[in-house]
């Protein structure tokens, strides 16, 4: 007799980058997803009447959306359509922010929970986080709009990476060029602020196209509550900015660099908790200044180190 019911394990996720909003691309990457919570939602309204009665007595379906995450880690073949995707633009072989004016980037996503199937197209990245804290896995917290999910008849066939995946065992962060910090835990994230199109007597109980707002990209970090905090620390009571340095890699000559070139430092601060260490935590926003990028990301593989 089968059982009547599902688990995570063995579940997949796939996406691919699509070409324009409207046009479904076939997914063509494996995530390798830790946990996801893609939701369809709804907004039902009541027609309010004088007729009496013990509860509302209609409900009726006006819009349906689609949101959610997923959590996974980051391994080599995903890093160019992941970040293609999620800030927008390419250029010179970095990673940067879209202009304020393009067009979003959206992709498809194919998901297989259990034995259950589903397909999300017209996807777009709200917001990325990537966590990259000392002797740990490299991850990504992705944050999507969506449209509507519909059915899916069979899962892409893809062969799984035998890349392993980014990790923080031979990680290096400066700040303006200086000397190696010693990071305890790091985490950069990219809001892309998203603004939902237009609802009109076109898209049905859907949303629009979608186009960026005003992104926000900041970074958070931990280190030792001593003189290298307190240097990062002082710029938090001045106009300054701090230029930072991230670098990462797989051990298998895949490496990562994410350069800030002007952090705002907005939150500074080491209280004492306990009798253990003392920790320093510093955030900060990246800032457009000149013609500076607010961050660039640069991929290099063994054919580019």
């Amino acid at each position: 007799m089968a059982r009547n019911y599902e688990i995570g394990s063995g579940s997949r996720c796939a996406f691919g980058n699509q070409s324009t909003w409207g046009t479904p691309a076939s997914p063509s990457s494996l995530l390798p997803m830790r946990s996801e919570s893609i939701v369809v939602s709804s907004t039902k309204s009541a027609e309010e009447t004088l007729v009496a009665s013990k509860t509302q007595n209609e409900a009726s379906l006006e819009s349906i959306r689609v949101n959610g995450g997923i959590s996974m880690w980051l391994r080599p073949s995903i890093v160019d359509p992941l970040f293609t995707m999620a800030l927008g633009k390419k250029s010179n072989g970095k990673y940067i922010l879209a202009e304020p004016d393009d067009d979003v980037k959206f992709c498809t996503i194919a998901m297989e929970r259990g034995s259950q199937l589903a397909k999300y197209s017209n996807v777009a990245c709200s917001s990325l986080t990537i966590s990259a804290d000392a002797q740990k896995t490299v991850g990504i917290e992705l944050q999507l709009l969506g449209w509507k999910e519909e059915n899916l008849t069979s899962f892409p066939s893809l062969t799984a990476v035998t890349e392993k995946s980014f990790k923080c065992t031979n990680a290096s962060c400066t700040i303006d060029g200086g000397s190696e910090l010693p990071i305890e835990t790091m985490s950069i994230s990219i809001n892309n602020n998203l603004i939902e199109g237009p609802v009109t007597y076109l898209t049905g109980m859907f949303i629009g196209e979608s186009a960026y707002g005003q992104r926000a990209v900041t970074a958070s970090f931990t280190l030792p509550f001593g003189a290298e905090y307190k240097n990062i620390a002082s710029n938090l009571t001045t106009d300054s900015d701090i230029e930072l340095h991230l670098e990462f890699d797989n051990g298998q000559g895949y490496g990562i660099e994410i350069d800030i070139p002007h952090l705002s430092i907005n939150s500074a601060n080491g209280n004492v908790g306990g009798s253990g260490l003392i920790d320093g935590s510093i955030s900060g926003t990246a800032l457009s200044v000149g013609t500076d990028e607010p961050i660039e990301i640069t991929y290099t593989t063994p054919t580019t180190v």
